[in-house]
């Protein structure tokens, strides 16, 4: 099932003000950033026309920043990852500009050897994986959309999955934009299989939160930001991706 919300997801009754400026913040900025929640299952995922426009959003950035992602075993384990997670996606006027999924054990990331942690202390946690953004996106608004991105769908988790932490894996040069939201530098490891250097990462409800608060800014001026990029983005002007 797929369905279009709001970027500020049904709220439940909090006393934390992160959780409560997150949301309206989120809130505000709908107008200009449309949240697409998709729930999919194996017996229909090639039917639904949005994750279909999902994995070619994928293809494109892997082409441009990820190309052993796109040989077919990987695909197999995409696929079959997807099946059991939550995806969201940002879009505007139908472009899908960013998107991540939200994985409950077992983890994408236990396909790799990572001896030094033992992930049965993260039974309660969710993965965060798939991060991707559109390659014609200015580093500015690829980093303002991942950002939004990620606190929509790190308020769903807390407001509706009674999740207690995130994890992840990422490449070393995406550690600080992640320490950014409370996740932490748990261990290093090589994958023999993608021949890359990874970084494991992650965060507690409480460590996401007081992180979370410190990146609040206003509203406003994220708005008239990314209107901008839009615009300049519609007349040809492109950077490099995030």
């Amino acid at each position: 099932m797929s369905k279009q919300t709001t970027l500020s997801s049904p709220a439940t009754s909090t006393d934390s003000p992160a959780i409560d400026t997150t949301r309206n913040t989120l809130k505000n900025l709908s107008p200009v950033l449309q949240l697409h929640l998709l729930d999919i299952s194996s017996q229909s995922v090639n039917q639904i026309p949005l994750y279909n426009k999902l994995l070619q959003h994928r293809a494109d950035y892997y082409t441009v920043s990820a190309p052993h992602l796109l040989n077919e075993s990987e695909r197999q384990i995409e696929k079959e990852v997807d099946s059991r997670s939550s995806i969201f996606l940002i879009s505007q006027e139908d472009n899908i500009l960013c998107s991540l999924r939200l994985t409950r054990r077992p983890f994408e990331l236990e396909h790799f050897n990572i001896h030094e942690i033992d992930l049965q202390k993260y039974h309660d946690y969710l993965e965060i994986g798939r991060l991707v953004t559109a390659p014609h996106l200015d580093s500015m608004t690829a980093s303002l959309v991942v950002r939004s991105l990620l606190c929509a769908a790190g308020l769903w988790a807390i407001e509706t999955q009674n999740t207690a932490g995130f994890i992840a894996i990422c490449r070393p040069f995406r550690i600080k934009f992640f320490n950014k939201f409370g996740l932490e530098n748990l261990a290093s490891f090589f994958s023999n299989e993608r021949k890359i250097n990874y970084h494991l990462l992650a965060g507690s409800i409480s460590q996401i939160l007081e992180a979370t608060t410190a990146l609040q800014k206003n509203e406003t001026s994220l708005r008239r930001r990314l209107n901008k990029s839009f615009m300049q983005n519609k007349k040809g002007t492109t950077c490099p991706n995030l």
